[in-house]
C-alpha cells in the first residue's frame, strides 16, 4: 500500500473511525469514510506518484435538472465563502465538493485526517443552503 495511504490509514485507527478500503490492482488506493445521513467522503491515493496527490470526493445530493441553473449560483456563492472545498455539479447531476491536496508521508495521515473533519464540518454548515436550493 501507498505509504501515504498507510499514514492516513494509522491515524484513522487511533482515532476509531470507521472506514471503506479499497485497493485496485493499479496500486491506487480508496477510503470511504461515512458521515452523517449516508454521506461519505471519498479519499483517493493515487500510486502514479505516490500517493503525495490525494483527492477528496464527496457527493452531496443529486440536483434535479430543473434546479442547475440556481444551483450553480449556490454553488458558487459557496465557492467564495469556503476556501478549502470547491462546490460543483457534475456530469450526473450531483452536487459536490472536492478537494485536492499534496502531501508528504511525514504529514499525510495527519493532513488527510484534517480535510475529512473540515470537509464534514462545511458539509454540515452549508446543508440548509444547499436543501433550500434544490426544494425551495
Amino acid at each position: 500500500m501507498i505509504i501515504c495511504a498507510e499514514e492516513f490509514k494509522r491515524v484513522l485507527d487511533g482515532q476509531e473511525f470507521t472506514y471503506d478500503l479499497k485497493e485496485e490492482d493499479d496500486g491506487t488506493v480508496y477510503f470511504g469514510v461515512p458521515f452523517s445521513e449516508g454521506r461519505v467522503v471519498s479519499v483517493i491515493f493515487n500510486i502514479s506518484d505516490e500517493g503525495k496527490h490525494v483527492a477528496f470526493r464527496t457527493v452531496f445530493e443529486n440536483c434535479p435538472p430543473e434546479r442547475i441553473p440556481d444551483m450553480l449560483v449556490i454553488c458558487n456563492q459557496l465557492n467564495n465563502e469556503y476556501r478549502w472545498l470547491k462546490f460543483c455539479i457534475d456530469k450526473d447531476n450531483d452536487i459536490m465538493l472536492e478537494d485536492d491536496a499534496i502531501v508528504s508521508p511525514e504529514s499525510a495521515g495527519e493532513e488527510c485526517f484534517e480535510l475529512v473533519v473540515r470537509t464534514a464540518r462545511i458539509m454540515k454548515e452549508i446543508k440548509p443552503i444547499i436543501m433550500r436550493g434544490l426544494y425551495a
